[in-house]
């Protein structure tokens, strides 16, 4: 919500300093967003008025003074400009952002005034939260600040009163009771389409809104000001003396003020006259009936459209507007008709025209609820006793009535502003925000005697933080969301948006997101990790993905793609790390990885993860042109797989002793079974298995593999004798050919 402090000014008596309202807003929960003086570097400009033009020159006046200026505008004689005599410079719209380019007219403030004093300055944007709907304006913030502060809320007073019109000269027709309580039109004739004050402009423009014509801005304004949405229609152009509130049809078309030709359907609440639709309820009009040069006779519209009513038509066109946004959190319906009397006002004043009718129907009476509050539940929440007239006190000044009041309960009927007052516990927070929550006692104080610790597996998650990082990876932080298009994951009953839509249930689409979006930008060499939460079964997991050279560039080393290879031994020195061994690496097809390198990785039956080469289709839908190599680990599962105790083993004192053996083996032996199983049942002897030969095809016969091992032995006490490590072979040996069908080559 923009706006300035002096728009908020106007309604508050006392007024309030910027210092006191800063501090007052972020105190109530109202996030100050921005703040600043517009117009700090714009002081010493001063109103001037032309006298003359002649050709290539134009003559200024200020007070006795005459100022001679070359630059070409086209203002004309008569007419106010801002100009600065020490800087001899015009003050034009391009300098403040103005979307009106040339220089500023200032007819309506007097000669020799600073523009300074003219204009408001004071610009302020606060965040609104959306159950806060009465907040969407500038008198809604006013109010806000009169609730909390001892000083009293002013409205506008009206010139014009309107006449009624009982001989129903217009017929207002509501289909829809339902989706239109109330609807108001005033006819306003003799009117004149020009800009509208520059003062009124400065205002729309501040609040995000782009001035068009003194009509339009009118309505802009109230929209602002009292965040009542209204709609002036030419009324010359409306057909028949009947307007209808009613549902769209299927294969009607609208073509809208913004220049889009729009389908509508049941699902779009419409107002049309006799024959054809001329505007989207609360949302849009359409160009059959804007306001144009030539206007003369407008009927303004001013109504209570249904918050349901308004985002069903905003889901089907797929167009949110400030009305809509405005009708579909909900508006002020109990003084709507003095919204619609001051627009009305505006757009008569602005125009030198003349109100003539209004024409109001309420179809439908609008239920009002009822809160009661037990005396005993604010304490029970807030943890301080409060008396019963204090509450009261509290909700009265928000606007509402009580309705009964007794020594146990309170019931109140809550403001026809407030839709957010639906339970007990919405008026304990306002009692909560009155009171001022830096007034509550702070009753913290430490119980324990020991100070906290971490978890032992946030501890373990710290760990494995430390080893990623120090083997060169970089950690990432991604949302938990995925867009509709993934199709996989855990469907949201009520999204914020398509693009999160879903809960993810791996964290491979967050990874290739991120790195499309880094190749986007030319960085190609990835190594990243996540600890992250999935939730189709909520768990913590490990992803790590690879993309791009192995090295950055470098004169001494040769740039390497990164491979499979390099991703699993990653994984082995994270086992290592974590003293978990004997981990098997089997082929098992994932969705997502090519068949030829798509791995699960086992413990003792368990499936603790998966790695491989993502799929080349699924890396061209993220314009992805690149090898990635990925791998998920679920860390509760590995958390659960930790050894209970570290085995302390001093270092050996004697050197190991290497021997090579060849094997032909099936080449459906998984190698690590095979490595798994020497290791198992020789531990004491064996230090280290290394594979260093890894060959299939002619010579060898067909399905045979050569696989070449290094076994380090390492002795304990005293050296192997000769005959102890030929023993030893050949158990190994006969140990693998047994197990594994296999067949010990010889030179």
């Amino acid at each position: 919500m923009k706006l300035t402090i002096n728009w908020l000014n106007e309604f508050l008596e006392p007024k309030i300093n910027e210092e006191e309202l800063l501090e007052l807003l972020t105190k109530k929960g109202i996030g100050v967003v921005n703040y600043y003086d517009y117009l700090k570097d714009f002081s010493g400009f001063k109103i001037t008025t032309i006298i003359e033009k002649e050709k290539g020159k134009t003559i200024l006046k200020l007070a006795n003074k005459k100022f001679i200026i070359t630059e070409n505008i086209s203002a004309a004689i008569g007419q106010k400009i801002g100009y600065h005599p020490e800087q001899k410079k015009i003050l034009k719209g391009i300098d403040l952002n103005f979307p009106y380019e040339d220089c500023l007219i200032f007819d309506e403030f007097p000669e020799g005034e600073e523009v300074f004093n003219c204009l408001d300055n004071l610009f302020l944007e606060v965040e609104i939260t959306p159950n806060r709907a009465d907040l969407f304006s500038v008198f809604g913030l006013a109010r806000e600040v009169t609730f909390f502060t001892e000083r009293n809320l002013n409205l506008p007073k009206l010139e014009n009163q309107l006449e009624i019109d009982k001989k129903n000269e217009l017929e207002i027709i509501v289909e829809d009771e339902e989706r239109c309580p109330i609807y108001i039109a005033t006819k306003i004739i003799n009117l004149k389409v020009k800009p509208s004050p520059l003062f009124y402009q400065w205002r729309l423009f501040l609040s995000g809104l782009r001035p068009i014509n003194n009509i339009v801005d009118a309505s802009n304004y109230t929209l602002i000001q009292f965040g009542q949405p209204t709609h002036p229609f030419d009324l010359k152009r409306i057909f028949g003396n009947k307007i209808y509130i009613r549902q769209g049809r299927r294969g009607e078309k609208l073509k809208t003020i913004d220049g889009v030709e729009r389908e509508l359907s049941e699902k779009v609440l419409c107002i049309s006259d006799s024959q054809r639709v001329i505007a989207v309820a609360g949302i849009i009009g359409g160009q059959n009936t804007e306001i144009i040069e030539n206007t003369q006779e407008v009927l303004l519209e001013s109504a209570f459209f249904s918050c349901q009513a308004i985002r069903e038509s905003i889901n089907f066109l797929n167009l949110r507007t400030e009305a809509a946004r405005r009708f579909e959190l909900g508006i002020d319906y109990e003084n709507l008709e003095f919204f619609a009397n001051y627009a009305a006002n505006l757009i008569a004043q602005w125009g030198e025209g003349k109100i003539v009718k209004e024409r109001k129907i309420i179809s439908k009476e609008i239920k009002k609820e009822l809160i009661t509050l037990p005396l005993n539940y604010p304490r029970r929440i807030l943890g301080i006793a409060l008396e019963r007239d204090y509450m009261i006190n509290i909700l009265r000044r928000l606007g509402g009535k009580i309705i009964n009041a007794n020594e146990e309960e309170i019931s109140y009927q809550p403001p026809s502003w407030r839709y957010d007052l639906k339970l007990p516990i919405d008026l304990v927070e306002e009692i909560a925000r009155y009171y001022g929550y830096e007034n509550f006692p702070s009753p913290f104080y430490l119980r324990l005697k020991t100070i906290g610790e971490l978890q032992p597996f946030t501890i373990f998650l710290n760990r494995l933080r430390d080893f990623l990082v120090s083997r060169g990876l970089v950690e990432i932080i991604t949302l938990s969301f995925l867009p509709e298009s993934t199709n996989e994951g855990i469907r949201l009953l009520n999204p914020l948006n398509e693009r999160l839509a879903l809960l993810r249930d791996n964290l491979i689409y967050s990874f290739l997101n991120v790195i499309g979006y880094n190749l986007s930008f030319n960085n190609r060499d990835l190594r990243i990790f996540e600890i992250g939460k999935v939730y189709k079964k909520e768990k913590y997991v490990l992803a790590i993905a690879l993309t791009g050279n192995n090295y950055p560039i470098n004169f001494d080393v040769k740039p390497q793609k990164v491979d499979y290879f390099d991703l699993k031994g990653i994984v082995e020195e994270l086992f290592a790390f974590l003293n978990i061994s004997e981990i098997n690496y089997h082929q098992k097809i994932f969705p997502y990885f090519s068949s030829s390198t798509s791995t699960t990785i086992i413990y003792q039956n368990k499936e603790l993860g998966c790695l491989g080469k993502v799929k080349e289709d699924l890396l061209s839908s993220y314009k992805i042109e690149s090898e990635v190599f990925y791998c998920q680990l679920s860390l509760e599962e590995i958390y659960h797989c930790l050894p209970k105790e570290r085995i302390y083993r001093p270092l050996p004192t004697l050197l190991p002793v290497y021997r090579d053996l060849a094997f032909l083996i099936d080449e459906k032996v998984y190698v690590q079974d095979l490595i798994n199983f020497i290791k198992k049942n020789f531990t004491p002897f064996i230090k280290e298995i290394l594979i260093f030969d890894s060959f299939s095809g002619k010579p060898l016969p067909e399905g045979k593999r050569n696989l070449g091992i290094r076994l380090a032995f390492q002795p304990q006490d005293s050296p192997y004798t000769k005959e102890e490590l030929e023993n030893l072979l050949l158990k190994i040996i006969k140990a693998v050919e047994k197990n594994f069908s296999a067949e010990l080559r010889k030179k």
